[in-house]
Order: structure tokens, then sequence, then C-alpha cells
């Protein structure tokens, strides 16, 4: 138990969409168009799009008026109320706490909501995969000013396995990602890493982790996940993260069927499950006794065991140039 993890509050955009929905549904099941409510209200109808699509904030009066003009019945009134609260200045105060940079606290917020993430990296471990030990290296040589409270968080994060019984976390890593962790990183950080990830694998079974051999001769440029909610939920979208700002591509834009493509062909060249947490037990022995200054044969992953999942597969996942013109605002 971390005293100091918690559980960041859901985004102002995750609670525009749903109160958006919200509405909708209602202002659908009484027969009522736009236009009409919009009339009601004294707004214009492009006003009452927007706010369904979860793209503006709603006044308070206007929501009064909203529920007033569609007769919506006290329960759901209050939840409509209660959403519309997310931008408060108290509200503004709790996400300043937050130590993980701005453009990234919107998927703090989503994924502890998500049914299911898929996760790709090529050449770093996903921060929901971390060790403490690993955390720490990783934040000293780069936020050595807050490296517990980045630390706190990054655990707190981590809570959302075995959160919700119906979720499922499938993560791909590539070889070079794992061989990276083993060179690179103290063989004592490095074996606390391996030993966390066997854990994480006997411990949660909505925990999926793979690793994506070199001899498969699977290539995607861009590391990315894909994030699915319940239906009449929030949206489900894929992200990709720039050093400053995360690239958004919702399910409804046309290069989302990319990221899908891109995944089932990862995902048929990955080693098995068991295969993969034989590689890490293997590891970690490898760098207990490396710290014990013994010398070890190098370890490396099995080949798969299908000949069709070692051929050369092209995924496409969009570049950061041609997602310019399809790539929805971020999720702020």
């Amino acid at each position: 138990m971390i005293p100091s993890a918690r559980r960041p509050p859901l985004s102002d955009r995750t609670q525009r969409t749903r109160l958006g929905i919200r509405i909708r549904a209602c202002r659908e099941d009484r027969g009522v168009t736009q236009k009409q409510l919009a009339a009601e209200v004294g707004c214009s109808q492009p006003k009452i799009q927007k706010i369904e699509a979860g793209k503006t904030g709603t006044p308070q009066p206007d929501l009064e008026n909203i529920i007033r003009a569609l007769g919506i019945d006290l329960d759901t009134a209050a939840e409509l109320r209660r959403l519309n609260h997310s931008g408060t200045p108290g509200r503004r105060r709790t996400d300043r706490r937050f130590a993980a940079p701005s453009w990234f606290r919107p998927i703090l917020y989503q994924e502890a909501d998500a049914v299911e993430m898929l996760s790709w990296t090529g050449e770093r471990m996903p921060g929901l995969l971390q060790s403490e030990d690993y955390m720490r290296a990783q934040f000293r040589s780069r936020d050595r000013d807050r490296v517990a409270e980045r630390v706190a968080e990054r655990l707190g994060r981590q809570q959302i396995f075995g959160r919700r019984p119906d979720a499922r976390y499938v993560f791909l890593i590539s070889e070079g990602c794992v061989l990276r962790t083993r060179k690179h990183l103290a063989p004592a950080v490095a074996r606390d890493q391996f030993e966390h990830l066997t854990a994480l694998l006997h411990q949660h079974e909505s925990i999926d982790l793979r690793v994506v051999p070199f001899s498969a001769a699977a290539h995607v440029d861009t590391d990315f996940t894909i994030l699915r909610f319940d239906p009449g939920e929030v949206p489900d979208f894929a992200y990709t993260e720039d050093p400053d700002r995360l690239n958004v591509t919702r399910a409804t834009d046309d290069t989302f069927a990319l990221y899908e493509e891109s995944w089932a062909a990862l995902l048929a060249v990955a080693l098995p499950r068991k295969d993969s947490l034989a590689w890490f037990t293997e590891l970690a022995h490898q760098c207990r006794t490396e710290s014990a200054n013994t010398p070890v044969p190098e370890v490396t992953p099995p080949e798969p065991g299908n000949a069709g999942a070692r051929r050369t597969r092209e995924m496409n996942v969009p570049t950061t140039d041609s997602r310019e013109d399809s790539l929805r605002e971020s999720l702020k």
C-alpha cells in the first residue's frame, strides 16, 4: 500500500464527453431534435451539437435549462450536474498536484476507465510495467528534484491492474527493449525489473505481456497504445507520444484502422506469454549471477513456434506528418 499513491480523477474532456453522451441519450429518448432543444434552451443548434460531442463546457444555467426542457428525472439530473463540475477551480488545483507533464495527464485519467489496453513499445519499458528501482533510475537521470513524487505517482498509476475484473491489458515489447534493460542498467536494477515482470504475470491474469523477437522481422516506427471503453462511454482511441504532446486518433478517424492492423500483425509474430515469461525468469537469474561477479552465457529469446510468424511484415502506422490532417485535438 503506497499512502501517497492516488487514482487520478477523470479529465475534463472525459467528464464533458460523458455529460454530452447522457444529454444526447435523454434528448433522443424523448424524440427531440437538437434544433428544438436549442430553441427551448435559448442557444444555437451548433452549441447543442458541441455540448453533446463533449467539445465545449456547459454553463450551469444552460444545463438547468436542458434538464427542464427535456423533463429529466431527479437522479439523472443529479448525475448530469456532477459531471458538469469538472472545470471548477478546485478541480484544476487537484490536477496541478500531479507530477506527470500536463499533456500526458489525460491518459492517466482515461486508462483507469478502459476495459482494454493494447500497448506496443519498441525501445523502452512501458511505465505501467516498470519496477520501483527502474523508475528511480529513470527519473534520477532527468528529473532529480521530483524523484520521490514521480515514483509515487507511477506506482499509483499501476494500481489499475486488478481494479476492474473485466479489464484486459496486453503489452507487446520488442526484443530490443528487453536487451536495453539487460545491458544498460545496473545488474541489480535489471534483475529487479525482470523479477517485477514475472511477478506481474503470475499475479494478474488480466495482464498479457509478450516479446516481439528480432527474428520476426516485424517493424513499426512508432510506439502506440489503443484504449477501448464500455459502449456508450468514452469513444475508443489510439495515441502516440511526442516529447511534448499527445497525438490522438479516435476510432471514427480513417487512420485508426492502421493501428488495429499493426497491432494484429505484431501480435501474430510475438512470442507466446509463457515463452516470454520463461525468458524474463532466465534473465533475472542471469542478472543475479552477474551481480555475484560470475560470468554467464548470453540468453536469447526462443524462436516463434510458427514458421509463418517469422516472415517480414509491413506495418504502416501513420507518421507524424501523415497524421497531421487526421488527428484530433489532444485529450486535454
